[in-house]
């Protein structure tokens, strides 16, 4: 007799299970994407929690962001200074890494800033992980490839640059245009994504 809950992987790692009494969920990473009844076939025959398994829909995709401009003053905290620049976003969509330190999920994010006509545009690819109030620079490249600084996604080890406040605002913003992406994301607050909804194939369900 099975002493639950039972485990399964994929050859490839990359999709696992597990299966109690009355439940199989099905993972695809650290995303959950079906969790369907065991049933007493399930439980008879080990081969149908493998057709389980290998017919769940990948999770969907979020839909890709339309570039947004906007133009921003902002006050720099070292200088006081005042400010104005040209931001765009190109992207901000969900990302997971898997290292050594462990899993790091949450929201990546591509934007220019120019801060004026005579001045070279960089391009900054930002973070926010799960629970964090705020965005933070992982890298930052110059037009021409001149490199200022360059880190791994949500890695925040050695002194982390926070973004300022501005621009991360115009994120948080754009992450809300995205469909299915965030379920809290205000300035501040721990970042929520939004849960990845999957439906069972009904094939899958017939053979319950």
């Amino acid at each position: 007799m099975n002493s639950y809950p039972v485990h399964y992987r994929t050859a490839d790692g990359r999709r696992t299970a597990e299966v109690t009494e009355t439940t199989i969920t099905v993972f695809e990473g650290c995303k959950t994407i079906a969790t369907v009844p065991a049933t007493a076939h399930h439980h008879e025959y080990p081969g149908s929690v493998w057709e389980v398994i290998n017919e769940a829909p990948a999770p969907a995709a979020a839909e890709p962001l339309a570039p947004v401009t906007a133009t921003i003053a902002t006050r720099h905290p070292k200088s006081g200074l005042s400010i104005g620049y040209r931001v765009t976003v190109d992207t901000v969509e969900r990302a997971e890494l898997i290292s050594e330190a462990g899993v790091s999920a949450g929201l990546a994010a591509r934007l220019t800033i120019q801060a004026g006509p005579g001045q070279r545009p960089v391009t900054i690819m930002a973070s926010r992980l799960i629970g964090e109030g705020v965005w933070y620079s992982d890298a930052m490249t110059e037009r021409g490839g001149r490199v200022h600084y360059s880190r791994g996604f949500g890695n925040r080890q050695g002194g982390p640059r926070r973004l300022l406040a501005d621009f991360g605002d115009v994120l948080s913003i754009c992450a809300y245009d995205v469909p299915g992406l965030v379920e809290d994301a205000e300035p501040g607050q721990p970042l929520k994504l939004a849960k990845v909804k999957a439906k069972r194939k009904a094939k899958a369900a017939a053979k319950a």
